[in-house]
């Protein structure tokens, strides 16, 4: 099971992008350049502005991409297109982040790396995780990409540190994999550098591991 949940979410996105790509081919190649053009810059505008920590409407969105309303509104039909287009933007970015192959080695190399990569995942899509999870109105796939995110990152944490959690209480991994939830690690990083944060974790975490 928790070798599959990454290929269906993977797959997920590469399908929606398919798709996406076949909309674009039935443009002529000036205005599907233009087209294309004027997407990115509406998804990286969405981009920047929730990593800035807001909320963003679709006016400044807009604005931050310098199109209009109508514009925007012409390239996503509605929220759940727009997310889409931010996710198939993001997760090639992060997909090492989530691997379920850990490296050899001892508690302490595989704690580490671990923590290496729940940083860097945070710094690069936990400010869109949580935007997409305070929305009051999600969408079936936002709900379905955060169910498969949540699964996967939990299903890391106990094959990289399964030697480990075999003798721990059963309740151990969700407590770990709750301490590496992008809100604990994003707090964490509003105060101290990537480093400190891993550093910080890592002496919680052996802490517990050997009580």
């Amino acid at each position: 099971m928790a070798a599959e949940i990454l290929p269906t979410l993977d797959g997920f996105l590469a399908l929606i992008a398919e798709r996406n790509a076949e909309a674009a081919d039935a443009l002529s190649d000036g205005r599907r350049m233009r087209t294309e053009r004027g997407r990115a810059a509406v998804v990286e505008a969405l981009i920047d502005l929730v990593n800035e920590g807001n909320h963003p409407t679709v006016a400044q969105i807009a604005e931050r991409a310098g199109v209009s309303e109508r514009t925007v509104f012409r390239y996503f039909p509605d929220r759940e297109a727009m997310y889409t287009a931010a996710a198939v933007e993001i997760f090639p970015k992060v997909a090492h982040c989530v691997s379920l192959v850990p490296p050899d080695g001892p508690t302490e190399v595989r704690l580490r790396e671990l923590l290496k990569l729940r940083v860097e995942i945070t710094q690069i899509a936990g400010r869109i995780a949580q935007w997409v999870e305070s929305d009051d109105k999600p969408s079936d796939l936002q709900k379905t990409i955060v169910t498969l995110r949540g699964e996967h990152l939990y299903q890391q944490v106990t094959i990289w540190l399964q030697p480990e959690l075999a003798t721990a209480d059963h309740s151990l991994a969700s407590v770990l994999n709750s301490m590496l939830n992008h809100w604990p690690v994003g707090m964490l990083l509003e105060e101290f550098s990537p480093e400190e944060c891993v550093d910080a974790l890592y002496s919680a975490i052996i802490k517990m591991l050997r009580s």
